[in-house]
This record gives C-alpha cells, structure tokens and sequence, in this order.
C-alpha cells in the first residue's frame, strides 16, 4: 500500500512540474517572443487592472497606452480598456492565431466602479496584420 502510495505522488508531482513548465513556456513564447512584435504592430502597450471586490482582489489585462493612429486605436480602443475575458498570454495566443484576419475583441472600460465582469461589453473588430516574413 505504502509503495502504491508513493507512486501515485510521484506521478501527481511530475504531472504538477510538467503543468508549470508548461505554463512558463507558453508564457514566455506568446507573451515575450511574440508579444513584443504583436504590440509594436498593433499599437499597444499591455498592463494589469486590479478592482476591489469585498475582500478580494480581481485583475484583468489592461490597454495601458494606445499608439494614435494604430490599429488598435483605428477600431476603436482607447487607454484605460480592459479585456476582462482573456489573461496576457491569451490574449497574445488569440492574436497570433488570427494574423490576416479579422477578429472581435471583448472590451470593457477601466477604472473604479463594479466588478469587470458586469461592466457593459462591447466587441472591437480588428483586423490583425498578417505576420510579415
């Protein structure tokens, strides 16, 4: 029984290490390696929008600087939105995925007031620049 117990840690410890090593990957490919180029090309600096909920903190990806003229600025973003629905590194995946096409992104505005998720949403269509050679 002992030996079977040891073995089932093990195996929960190795699947734990591979699940981070596997979140810090991603993390670093989407958000650092494509990241930077994404967000030049789009117009955008990325940041974090941290609300008070009772005791509890809530955080989301926030717009911090919208480049005048870019594309994000173009379809209608503003500094200060927040995309309540994705982490950074989603964010970055769902982008990448959809060079040279046309995606919606699902935005709120920042700022106090109630939580992200029941701000009033609004869809933004961008049409992501093909990834250049």
């Amino acid at each position: 029984m002992s030996e079977l117990l040891d073995t089932a840690l093990l195996i929960i410890l190795a699947l734990a290490t591979c699940f981070f090593i596997y979140t810090i990957v991603t993390s670093y490919y989407y958000q650092w390696l494509l990241g930077r180029r994404l967000k030049d090309e789009l117009g955008f600096k990325d940041g974090a929008a941290y609300i008070r909920v009772g005791r509890r903190m809530h955080s989301a990806v926030c717009l911090n600087d919208i480049t005048p003229d870019g594309v994000f600025h173009r379809a209608g973003l503003r500094t200060g939105n927040v995309v309540p629905e994705l982490s950074h590194t989603d964010l970055f995946r769902y982008l990448h995925r959809n060079r040279g096409k046309t995606i919606d992104l699902v935005v709120v505005d920042g700022g106090p007031g109630p939580p992200f998720y029941e701000r009033q949403r609004r869809a933004v269509r961008i049409l992501v620049p093909a990834q250049s050679k």
